[in-house]
């Protein structure tokens, strides 16, 4: 893996420092950040690059941190009909028939610990929810309070939205995660005092908020990741690490980029990401999840792949 002082800051492509192994049969590939550029949307050279990799038979996974029905429109786009590892690896759904096919959820004593201990630290917490068929994905107590970052989160996604006036006192069994939104430095702070509090009970991380301001607290349950679930799917199909290439950009990508045969990160992507890769390709606002399938997969366009800064 690369190390830290190599690390380019640049969205310049840079080489592995070995030649990876191949032929990949799998690309997982993380949404905001890495696949979709920062006004949601893909460019025409990253969706013609996904399918031709996909009509060759190669498996195209989308790993995110979205919830599945904010990540139906992206499948639908790219026609993938494999499953999708949502929230953060807590989800693996069926694209067709929208099944649960594994999960992990919060039980139910750990949700209210948490969610008490939140609400003691002033944050007002998003509780997240598989009822995709009841077309509910979010418990929360109301609409009123809350940083405006969750007042504005709430707005968008009312439609979707069950009020239940105390997230302490009524309990979905099927809980998959808690989160909260704020500016990043008070929920790094809270991130500590849960590490505190909690010890291994959980799993927590702060990440860049891709999509509007601030930043997003995600709690889960522990030994759980975009990589563990990304696992399950590669033992169902009999596909060993070294014949998977992993995409991101964000804290929670890093598992799965340390553990692949080849771990990409974009050009955006945070120092951490870097660190770990094997490959740093473009930004996503310069298609680097085309360049990175046209290079290792597709081996069709390496003469328009951009010159790396490494020889």
């Amino acid at each position: 893996m690369a190390s830290l002082e190599n690390i380019d800051a640049q969205s310049t492509p840079r080489q592995p420092q070995q030649p990876p192994a191949g032929p990949f049969r799998l690309v997982a590939i993380d949404l905001d950040g890495t696949l979709l550029r920062g006004d949601g949307t893909m460019g025409e050279r990253t969706q013609w690059a996904l399918r031709a990799a996909a009509q060759r038979g190669v498996k195209v996974v989308i790993c995110t941190g979205r919830r599945f029905r904010t990540t139906l429109p992206i499948l639908e786009q790219l026609d993938l009909a494999v499953p999708v590892i949502v929230h953060g690896g807590q989800l693996i759904k069926d694209t067709k028939t929208f099944e649960t096919l594994h999960h992990h959820y919060l039980p139910r004593d750990l949700a209210r610990e948490v969610l008490i201990f939140l609400k003691a630290h002033n944050i007002t917490p998003i509780v997240y929810v598989d009822l995709f068929a009841e077309g509910t994905d979010i418990f929360v107590d109301n609409d009123r309070d809350g940083h405006r970052f969750h007042r504005l989160y709430l707005e968008r996604n009312r439609l979707h939205c069950r009020f239940v006036g105390d997230v302490t006192r009524v309990f979905c069994p099927q809980t998959i995660h808690v989160g909260a939104l704020a500016e990043r430095s008070p929920l790094e702070a809270l991130n500590v005092r849960l590490e505190q509090a909690f010890g291994e009970a959980i799993r927590h991380l702060v990440m860049n908020n891709t999509n509007d301001e601030g930043a997003f607290l995600e709690i889960m349950t522990p030994g759980n990741s975009k990589w563990r679930a990304l696992s399950r799917l590669m033992q169902m199909e009999g596909i060993a690490p070294d014949q998977v290439i992993c995409i991101g950009d964000e804290i929670n990508d890093l598992e799965m980029i340390r553990h692949a045969g080849l771990g990409v990160a974009m050009g955006n992507a945070i120092p951490a990401i870097k660190a770990v890769a094997d490959y740093i390709t473009r930004s996503n606002e310069e298609d680097g999840v085309a360049h990175a399938v046209e290079q290792f997969v597709l081996k069709e366009t390496q003469d328009d792949v951009p010159r790396t800064d490494r020889s």
